[in-house]
């Protein structure tokens, strides 16, 4: 890599029982994709913060849409489910939401 950060992702708890994550952000820079990168950084942090995930993407944004649901599925094996919802919080706008639950790591 250049010096540069390959990307970056904002996460947020928004619940404590039982922990429940939100993937607001996620971004990698162009140069790094297509290479695995974001695969990579979503696994580490789904391994990291074990619990319920949600990852929500605006309805226009396909190629997002094919990344989460191929990295979930991946990840998950497909115990995910995914549905429209209108989130009041931002406006009564639509976004798809992938919903799982990541177990603890095991230790290698």
């Amino acid at each position: 890599m250049d010096g540069h950060p390959a990307g970056f992702a904002l996460v947020k708890r928004i619940n404590d029982a039982p922990p429940t994550f939100d993937m607001g952000e996620f971004f990698i820079a162009r140069q790094h994709r297509r290479r695995g990168v974001g695969r990579r950084v979503a696994i580490k942090l789904f391994d990291s913060l074990p619990g319920r995930w949600e990852v929500r993407e605006m309805p226009a944004n396909k190629p997002a849409q094919t990344f989460w649901r191929n990295t979930i599925a991946s990840y998950t094996s497909g115990a995910f489910t995914e549905t429209e919802e209108i989130f009041p919080v931002y406006d009564n706008r639509p976004f798809i939401v992938q919903r799982f639950e990541t177990a603890t790591p095991s230790v290698l």
